[in-house]
């Protein structure tokens, strides 16, 4: 079994492979093309797979062993890159804050319209810087060869793309959980690569999503199975005293790289997927969202008309008990 330290190595290894393969059986590029995959699906797949895998997922202790020992390796780069995210946004705040603090005293005048405006703007800009630090840290997990500043090189040039993809995600999962809780849970597992398929497959925005979707089907419960282990090994560590918020930052990294694991098996398994990317398509899992947010005032309301509708019976039902005393 062919072993390999990341993607990058099993790529020249991939393409030294197809060579060999060209020169030997003069294949053409079609051909090519197709025994390219199928190398990938088998060879990449021996590369990610843990003992006894058995052309499955990797067990879940596979999986968390695999993930510490890239953590180890990766610790500093990511936490550094993490803490980087937080400074950008409590830097760019802080900045316009202040401005409009200083402009307001210096001019005399504005003294609430400026500050606020500065609030407004350092959210705004602070928004912004936390994307381009997230982006970073996604290229980090998915490229281990690269460092600090490489990784917000990359970045730098996906940050609105980014913002997108991760407004999407923010919107449509909440809402599913407003939908009670359980199209929350589903929608969690099917869009959980999308922000690895971003990076390492050069999807956008919605493309992403439905091609996470994809991956997924067939295999929702072996990959629940194994984002909720990790998940309650996330809040364990949280519950920790005093040290709780410390060592769940510092656990955010070990996270991404099994979630990314997790990615790289399932895509191993089932090679190049297909997925409608037609526009009723989209909007389906958008209307899905803006109905869980639709259904808690609508719920409220409800609530709202059945107290009203019940007050006059609880009126007579008072006044009964009264004159009964």
């Amino acid at each position: 079994m062919t072993e390999f330290r990341d993607r990058d190595e099993y790529e020249k290894w991939k393409a030294g492979r197809l060579k060999d393969l060209k020169e030997k059986n003069g294949q053409s590029e079609g051909e090519d093309a197709e025994a390219g995959r199928g190398e990938r699906s088998k060879d990449f797949r021996s590369a990610s797979e843990g003992p006894g895998n058995k052309g499955g997922l990797a067990d879940p202790g596979a999986l968390f062993k695999r993930a510490w020992e890239i953590y180890k390796r990766r610790a500093g780069v990511l936490i550094v890159l993490c803490i980087l995210t937080f400074l950008f946004f409590a830097g760019a705040f802080g900045v316009c804050l202040g401005l409009g603090y200083l402009f307001s005293d210096l001019f005399h005048t504005g003294h609430k319209l400026l500050p606020a405006t500065g609030a407004v703007a350092g959210i705004t800009a602070g928004i912004v810087f936390f994307t381009w630090g997230s982006a970073a840290v996604v290229y980090a997990v998915v490229d281990e060869g690269l460092g600090v500043g490489g990784a917000l090189g990359k970045s730098r040039s996906v940050i609105w793309s980014f913002m997108w993809l991760i407004s999407l995600i923010g919107y449509i999962i909440p809402g599913g959980f407003l939908l009670f809780i359980v199209p929350g849970v589903i929608f969690s597992v099917w869009f959980a690569f999308s922000q690895f398929i971003f990076i390492a497959e050069g999807g956008r925005g919605m493309d992403c999503l439905l091609k996470s979707k994809e991956y997924v089907r067939g295999l929702w419960l072996e990959v629940f199975l194994r984002l909720f282990l990790v998940w309650i090994v996330s809040v364990l560590i949280g519950t920790v005293p005093l040290l709780g918020p410390i060592l769940s930052f510092l656990f955010f990294p070990y996270l991404l790289i099994f979630i990314r694991l997790v990615y790289d098996d399932v895509r191993a398994l089932k090679g190049e997927v297909t997925y409608s990317a037609a526009a009723t398509e989209k909007l389906k899992w958008a209307g899905a969202a803006t109905a869980g947010y639709l259904a808690v005032p609508l719920f409220v309301l409800c609530l709202m008309g059945a107290s009203i509708m019940a007050l006059p019976f609880m009126i007579l039902k008072g006044c009964l008990v009264f004159r009964v005393h």
